[in-house]
């Protein structure tokens, strides 16, 4: 039973463009739920998930306001937090049977590993490149090469694209944050593209230990 609950049966692939429609799917939402005249009916809310700038093949959508809009971000923060406070035992239960590992979650240091090593191999292949911290609470996590972004950019140039990833950037928040609630550590995780270096990303943690 184990071996069928952990087994893979959706490509990598497949769940990115799934994880990557959730940032469409959370401005289609906030303009519906901007509408005064939307159907109350399932079947109304449901025709009202589009937007005029959402042709089929192009991306016009992301010039929408409400793209990073404060609504937006915050939704996908939301996504992220219950996807990682419910996922955390999951993970556990899964490094305990299959590969036979006792994971102690006792310290906020070991719980960052934990997130770096088994969470991130989990969603995005790989490990952080990189932990640092200043032993009072606040935590940098880093991957030089963070899979969501690998193939992002706008026409417009750099700068237009930074700012056009910021909501993709919510839901990892989110993932963090969420698993750490789930063992009882309170925090602000806040993303940024280091240097302007897409795809590098930090993730800065600040938990309730942090001065």
């Amino acid at each position: 039973m184990p071996e069928e609950f952990f087994s893979k049966e959706v490509s990598a692939m497949a769940l990115d463009y799934l994880v990557n429609e959730c940032v469409a799917l959370s401005v289609r939402v906030d303009e519906l739920l901007a509408s005064e005249s939307a159907p109350g009916t399932l079947a109304g809310d449901v025709a009202g998930l589009k937007l005029k700038e959402d042709k089929p093949g192009t991306v016009d959508f992301a010039s929408n306001p409400k793209f990073v809009g404060l609504n937006n971000l915050y939704r996908l923060e939301k996504y992220g937090y219950e996807i990682g406070y419910k996922i955390t035992d999951c993970i556990i239960y899964k490094k305990s049977v299959q590969e036979g590992v006792n994971i102690q979650l006792l310290e906020v240091l070991e719980v960052m590993k934990f997130i770096c090593r088994d969470v991130w191999r989990m969603f995005y292949l790989k490990q952080m490149d990189n932990l640092r911290t200043n032993h009072i609470g606040t935590f940098v996590l880093v991957d030089n090469n963070f899979r969501p972004l690998i193939n992002i950019s706008s026409a417009q140039g750099d700068s237009d694209t930074i700012r056009k990833i910021q909501p993709y950037l919510q839901l990892p928040c989110g993932l963090i944050r969420g698993i750490l609630a789930s063992l009882g550590i309170s925090a602000v995780v806040k993303a940024d593209v280091i240097e302007n270096r897409l795809p590098a990303v930090s993730f800065n943690v600040q938990t309730s230990l942090a001065k």
